[in-house]
């Protein structure tokens, strides 16, 4: 699935077409350094709601005990 084919829209009708309840708000990046930064960054500010931060390719993202996680663009999506 390209970047082209990646939409909020398409995301949310799947995880509904599955039975899952979808976030209110599903944000989709092309790139971006970390995707738990960027929710800290929205929950610092105030943003309670439910969303989510998916993007094509993750560059500094972390993982569970400090592991490094890297999304390269085109290989999967990161959460």
């Amino acid at each position: 699935m390209s970047l082209d084919e990646l939409s909020s829209h398409m995301i949310r009708a799947e995880l509904s077409r599955l039975g899952a309840r979808p976030w209110s708000e599903i944000e989709v990046l092309g790139a971006c350094d970390s995707t738990n930064d960027l929710a800290l960054e929205r929950l610092r500010a105030g943003d309670a709601g439910r969303f989510a931060i998916t993007t094509e390719t993750q560059r500094q993202g972390r993982g569970q005990r400090g592991s490094i996680w890297r999304t390269p663009g085109g290989q999967s999506i990161a959460l």
